[in-house]
């Protein structure tokens, strides 16, 4: 049995708790996506064209997750902290109705960003 990942909400609470107030569905896909980040955040799919900083790291990946039911449409991007030694680690940092264009502040994404340690590079 794999060690669960640390999941941590807190830069998006206000928008998770907006957008579970949507409908119950909603609310139950999104207790059903952070089950799922905790168990095995892997399971989302990676963000293409990653740019910044970000870009270079091959111990962080940034994911997405898709809620969607009738006529609402979300995403929740999640960095993804790979570790060997302990339990990966995953920070929500985006929370959105999805439209399309939509774009990533990737300085923003880049400040969240841990130092990297050696031997992490590419």
């Amino acid at each position: 049995m794999s060690i669960p990942a640390i999941v941590r909400t807190a830069l998006v609470e206000r928008e998770i708790r907006a957008m579970r107030a949507r409908s119950s569905q909603v609310r139950h896909q999104t207790d059903r996506a952070f089950a799922t980040a905790e168990s095995n955040p892997a399971t989302f799919p990676e963000v293409d064209d990653v740019e910044g900083l970000l870009a270079d790291r091959k111990d962080i990946v940034l994911r997405k997750v898709k809620i969607r039911h009738q006529s609402h449409d979300f995403r929740m991007l999640f960095l993804h902290h790979r570790r060997s030694e302990v339990p990966d680690l995953v920070d929500f940092v985006y929370v959105f109705d999805r439209e399309d264009g939509y774009e990533i502040d990737w300085e923003w994404i880049d400040s969240m960003l841990p130092e990297e340690e050696e031997g992490e590079s590419s």
